[in-house]
């Protein structure tokens, strides 16, 4: 989870600030005349809040970065409607696929590599989520095979009994000991 994402700590007294009130900050002290001095001086008179220049500073940073993601996802989002209205045919894979790129080309372009690694990482998350659903059917269908040919499994199976006494014989048969 990203800096700009995260839940703020409870010590972290402007990012607990309501988001409107926050962005109202964030215009104020990003015109051009508006020092951060200044930006502290809002704070005080109209919140009553007393930050330090490094707490500010770090802030400013964050709610920055936060910005720019949002903006991104929207951008993003927008360009995937549009595909997906233009090129109905294309798998949800496909689309995840192009949102991946431009999310990354987006990130490079913006020089954020906090945001190119969650871009990486959500995509290397979803291969890998990919290959285990991948193993798991194919380890299941093996297991299949196996106690398909197994007689005593097939009388099990096979039996008129209720499902739940098939499941806990089955169980017993296949784990043996480990069936719990």
């Amino acid at each position: 989870m990203s800096d700009a994402t995260k839940t703020p700590r409870a010590d972290a007294k402007i990012k607990r600030l309501t988001e409107e009130v926050q962005d109202q900050l964030f215009r104020y002290v990003t015109t051009p005349e508006v020092t951060q001095e200044q930006g502290r001086g809002w704070l005080e008179r109209e919140h009553a809040l007393k930050v330090s220049a490094g707490s500010f500073s770090e802030w400013l940073s964050w709610y920055s970065a936060r910005q720019r993601a949002r903006e991104r996802e929207q951008k993003i989002a927008a360009l995937l409607d549009d595909e997906r209205n233009l090129r109905p045919e294309l798998s949800d894979d496909e689309l995840f696929s192009k949102g991946q790129r431009m999310m990354s080309l987006l990130t490079m372009a913006e020089e954020d590599p906090k945001g190119w690694s969650t871009v990486q990482r959500a995509a290397r998350d979803r291969e890998d989520s990919a290959l285990s659903r991948q193993k798991f059917q194919r380890d299941t269908i093996a297991l299949f095979m196996k106690w398909w040919e197994d007689k005593r499994a097939m009388e099990i199976a096979s039996s008129s009994a209720a499902t739940a006494d098939k499941t806990e014989q089955l169980g017993q048969h296949i784990f043996g000991e480990l069936w719990a």
